[in-house]
């Protein structure tokens, strides 16, 4: 209606975007105010952050731009940039399908695991053997239904939780507060400040505390990213505690768990869970970690992956072969990128892949020529977090919460575990070993021209680990 205050005969339009700062300032002392306070007063702030980036239709006069520039006190030259005519990507989440179903991913609903398939205690199967899930083509609903067995299990005395993100409907809240009501020792270590979430999140300790949970917010001058869940047993007849754990690779998110692939670990194994254990003392009480089995940051990822490269370098020397694999979502960390170099250039076979973020560029000759990095970017996010070596085809495997960047190596609680059960470990690399054979979804990173597919033999790796789990499940009477 602006438009009929104007007398013109013709009129341009010219979208532009603003992002703001989305950073949440906290400080547990100020005026006395608790975090939860200050988060509170701070995502309502956010809504009016200071412009810190513009992004312009490029056809945009360069008069109306300037001037648009200046009433945001931006520079021009670093924080603003000219794109398309559109620029609300989020409205595309949205689209019509416009009745096309070849324009649509036909459902796939998540798979059963084979192990817990059948009805019965999951808990029981955990005793006898690791199960290894993979969302999302096996069903996360099983850790849901873990937790509600355990919530209503006699024997069950504590369950301790680490929660990042949790979906707004969670399956996993509904347990947690059933445990609690049920007389439990419930704990949970809540991330107030997950970017974006903290919103839902504040909700989610309001829901907890009243069901009476214990609810330990964070760490102070830290973030906990770790994905940890630990069960305690005591049945009568047995004198010690059994302890049961779950380590992942993403959150505990029935949402995100429908389209983000990642790895869960479910064990038994003494050591790791003991290690599990300490680590949910750290978060609460500031005790010193000395873990034998699990990799923690922010003091010891960082060691571990060099150690581990200079290993693989130094096998090389001695006339060994050596071979990395690495799966993540960002590499950025100087200090392993220089690593990564290095034992390249000595000989080491390193094969990446890397989703998002990458600073490191591959087959640059005389420098990083045994390097090759792609990406994949398919149906499904790829956001599990894999980190495989190998001495003459003996191969140890991890899997993690952290990805290459400083933040997660050296500013955040994160976890990492060794898949101890060899036939879990040959999963995880015929897994990675796909997708290396990808013809479909993968690009090569510094390739020319840019992002060229990549030319594996398999097709989509995506299709070919859900035929697995599929190929996996026995045939029931």
């Amino acid at each position: 209606h602006i438009l009929k205050s104007f007398q013109a005969d013709s009129y341009q339009s010219h979208a532009f975007k603003i992002s703001r700062d989305a950073n949440l300032e906290s400080d547990r002392d100020l005026y006395g105010k608790t975090l939860l306070e200050q988060l509170r007063e701070n995502v309502e702030d956010r809504k009016m952050g200071q412009p810190v980036r513009m992004v312009h239709d490029k056809r945009m006069p360069v008069a109306l731009r300037n001037r648009i520039v200046e009433s945001l006190g931006l520079n021009k030259e670093s924080c603003v940039f000219s794109g398309g005519t559109y620029h609300s990507k989020r409205d595309l989440m949205h689209f019509p399908d416009l009745e096309m179903p070849s324009m649509v991913h036909a459902p796939q609903e998540p798979l059963p695991h084979p192990d817990l398939q059948q009805p019965g205690s999951i808990t029981k199967v955990i005793r006898a053997k690791d199960v290894l899930l993979m969302t999302p083509y096996q069903s996360f609903h099983h850790v849901v239904d873990w937790l509600k067995e355990s919530a209503t299990d006699p024997a069950v005395k504590s369950i301790s939780m680490t929660l990042y993100r949790v979906a707004k409907r969670s399956g996993v809240i509904q347990a947690l507060v059933l445990a609690a009501r049920n007389g439990k020792q419930v704990k949970v270590v809540i991330e107030l400040q997950a970017r974006f979430n903290e919103s839902h999140n504040l909700t989610v300790v309001s829901v907890l505390r009243k069901a009476g949970v214990d609810v330990i917010m964070g760490q102070s001058g830290r973030k906990v990213h770790a994905k940890l869940m630990l069960i305690e047993r005591k049945p009568w007849r047995l004198k010690e505690v059994e302890r049961f754990a779950l380590i992942g690779t993403g959150n505990f998110h029935e949402a995100n768990a429908k389209v983000y692939t990642d790895y869960l670990l479910l064990t038994s194994h003494a050591g790791i869970t003991q290690d599990v254990h300490d680590c949910f003392k750290h978060m609460e009480d500031g005790e010193p970690l000395h873990l034998k089995h699990l990799i923690h940051s922010p003091h010891k990822s960082e060691a571990f992956l060099l150690n581990k490269l200079k290993q693989m370098q130094a096998h090389v020397a001695n006339g060994g072969r050596a071979e990395v694999m690495f799966k993540c979502n960002a590499l950025i960390h100087e200090g392993v990128i220089n690593q990564l170099v290095e034992s390249g250039r000595a000989g080491v076979k390193i094969r990446l892949i890397v989703r998002g973020m990458c600073a490191l560029r591959p087959q640059i000759e005389g420098l990083t020529d045994n390097i090759e990095i792609i990406s994949i970017v398919g149906r499904y996010l790829e956001h599990a977090r894999v980190y495989a070596f190998a001495m003459d085809d003996r191969w140890s495997v991890h899997i993690a919460s952290f990805d290459l960047m400083t933040r997660n190596l050296h500013q955040r609680m994160e976890v990492a575990s060794p898949i101890l059960d060899k036939g879990l470990a040959d999963d995880i690399l015929k897994h990675l070993q796909w997708q290396w054979q990808d013809g479909a979804k993968a690009r090569v990173n510094g390739s020319e021209p840019p992002n060229r597919p990549h030319d594996g033999a398999l097709g989509n790796s995506q299709d070919a680990q859900r035929q697995w789990c599929k190929d996996s499940l026995p045939i029931l009477p």
